[in-house]
C-alpha cells in the first residue's frame, strides 16, 4: 500500500507540473519511474510509451496507466491515470466557474488578456505543423515532406471553409466544409483500406467513395441522406474486411493475455460508471454528450493540440458548444495549465454544457466529472487494449501507415484552428 501511495504521489506531482505537452513528460516520466524509483523496467517504460504513442487519447494519463498496472495492479492502473490527469482539470473547471455568470466588461477585459495567449497558441500549433511535415529532418526525403506538406494542404482545404468565409465574406470554400472527424474517418478509410498493399481498383474505389461522400456531408446543399448512409456503409465493410484480412495475415504473432485484457477493461467500464454518476443523477439525458465525448477521444490522434480539432468538430460545429466560449475561454484555459488538453478541454466542456442546460453551477461540475470520466475512459481503455495486443500490433502493415500519416493529416485540421484563432483575435479589435 505505501509503494502504492508513493506510485500515484508521483504521477498526481508530474500532473502538477505537466507543461509543455505529453511528450515533453516522457523523460520527466522515465526518470521518476525507471531511474530514480525503479518502479518498472526500462523495457516495460519504453513499451508503454510506443504504445501510448501510436493510440489516441492523453499520451501521459496513458503512459501512467500502464505504469501503474505494471507496479501495482489494476488499482495502480486507475489511481496512477486519475493522478497525472487531476490537477490541470480541477484548475480547469474552477476557472471556468469563476468566468461564469461574469459581466459583459469584465469578458471584453478577459478576451483582449487572451490575445497573447491565442498568439502563443498559433505559434504552437505552426510549430507542431512543421514537425508533422518532418520540415528540418534530413533523413526524410525531399519526395516525401513535399507528399506531406500537399497532405496538410488538401485537409486544411477541406476543413477551413467556415474559417475562410469569416475573414474574406465569401462562401466560395464552404463547399469544402467538412468536420475534423470525417476528414479523420476517411482518412482511416483511405490507410485501412489500402494498408495490406495499394492496387489500381483499390485506389480507383477509395477516390470514388471519398469523393461522394465530401460531396455529401460538405456545406454545399447538396442533401441526399440515403446516399451519404450507403456510402459510409460501403466504406465501414470495406475497411473491416482490409483490416480483418491484414489480422488474419499476421495471426501467428498474437500472443494476449485476454483474461487479464478483460478484466482491465471491467475495471474501467465501472471507472467510467463511478465518474457519470453525479451526471446521471441530475440531467435528464447525458448520453449524446457521452458518446460524442467518447468519439472524440477515440479519434483524438496527434497529441493534446490536436485534440482542439476533434473538440471544434465534435461539440463546436454541432452547435453544443458555443464558438466564442470555446476559444475565447476554454482553449485559452487549457493551453496555459499544466495537464493532458484532451482531459481539461473534455471536462471543460461538459461544464459549459451543464452549466448551460440548467445555469446550475453544481450541475456544470457534475457533468465535468462526467467529461473526465469519459477522457480517461477514452485514452486509457484502447491504451491498454493495445498494451496486451502489443506484440502482434508492431507487426501490421497498417498501423506503420497510420504512425506516418496522421501527424500531416491532423496537421492540416490545426492550420484550420489557427485560422479560427486568428478569427478571434480580429473580432477582438
Amino acid at each position: 500500500m505505501k509503494d502504492l501511495f508513493e506510485l500515484v504521489k508521483q504521477m498526481f506531482k508530474i500532473g502538477c507540473i505537466g507543461f509543455g505537452g505529453g511528450s515533453a513528460l516522457i523523460p520527466v516520466l522515465e526518470r521518476e519511474t525507471v531511474t530514480k524509483k525503479d518502479v518498472i523496467s526500462k523495457s516495460e517504460f519504453d513499451k508503454n510509451v510506443v504504445v501510448a504513442s501510436i493510440t489516441p487519447g492523453a499520451l501521459p494519463v496513458e503512459i501512467a496507466s500502464g505504469i501503474g498496472l505494471s507496479a501495482a495492479s489494476y488499482l495502480g492502473m486507475v489511481l496512477s491515470a486519475v493522478a497525472m490527469a487531476l490537477p490541470g482539470v480541477v484548475i480547469t473547471i474552477l476557472l471556468l466557474s469563476l468566468f461564469t455568470g461574469v459581466e459583459t466588461q469584465a469578458l471584453n477585459i478577459i478576451n483582449y488578456v487572451a490575445v497573447p495567449v491565442s498568439v502563443y497558441i498559433i505559434y504552437m500549433l505552426l510549430l507542431y505543423i512543421k514537425k508533422a511535415v518532418y520540415i528540418g529532418d534530413k533523413d526524410i526525403s525531399v519526395r516525401d515532406k513535399t507528399l506531406y506538406i500537399l497532405t496538410v494542404l488538401i485537409v486544411f482545404a477541406l476543413n477551413a471553409g467556415k474559417e475562410i468565409e469569416a475573414l474574406t465574406g465569401s462562401d466560395v470554400l464552404m463547399f469544402f466544409d467538412l468536420s475534423s472527424i470525417q476528414i479523420l474517418g476517411m482518412a482511416f478509410f483511405v490507410i485501412i483500406f489500402n494498408g495490406s498493399g495499394i492496387k489500381l481498383w483499390k485506389s480507383i474505389l477509395t477516390v470514388i467513395l471519398c469523393a461522394s461522400y465530401a460531396v455529401c456531408v460538405g456545406k454545399n446543399n447538396i442533401d441526399y441522406p440515403a446516399v451519404e448512409n450507403g456510402l459510409k456503409t460501403f466504406m465501414i465493410l470495406f475497411g473491416t474486411g482490409s483490416l480483418y484480412v491484414t489480422f488474419k495475415e499476421d495471426s501467428s504473432s498474437w500472443d494476449v493475455d485476454w483474461n487479464g485484457l478483460w478484466r482491465c477493461l471491467a475495471v474501467w467500464i465501472g471507472v467510467l460508471f463511478v465518474l457519470l454518476l453525479p451526471a446521471l443523477l441530475m440531467v435528464d439525458d447525458i448520453w449524446p454528450f457521452v458518446g460524442r465525448g467518447l468519439l472524440s477521444s477515440f479519434m483524438s490522434f496527434g497529441g493534446g493540440d490536436a485534440y482542439l480539432s476533434m473538440a471544434d468538430g465534435v461539440f463546436v460545429q454541432s452547435g453544443m458548444v458555443s464558438e466564442a466560449i470555446f476559444y475565447g475561454q476554454l482553449v485559452v484555459i487549457v493551453n496555459v495549465l499544466p495537464g493532458s488538453i484532451l482531459c481539461k478541454t473534455l471536462s471543460g466542456i461538459g461544464y459549459l454544457i451543464g452549466y448551460g442546460i440548467s445555469g446550475n453551477v453544481m450541475v456544470g461540475i457534475a457533468m465535468a466529472i462526467g467529461g473526465f470520466g469519459i477522457s480517461i475512459f477514452g485514452s486509457c481503455a484502447i491504451s491498454i487494449t493495445c498494451l496486451h495486443l502489443y506484440s502482434g500490433l508492431q507487426k501490421l502493415r497498417v498501423f506503420n501507415i497510420v504512425g506516418r500519416w496522421i501527424r500531416p493529416i491532423v496537421g492540416g485540421t490545426l492550420l484550420s484552428i489557427c485560422l479560427s484563432l486568428i478569427v478571434g483575435i480580429v473580432s477582438n479589435f
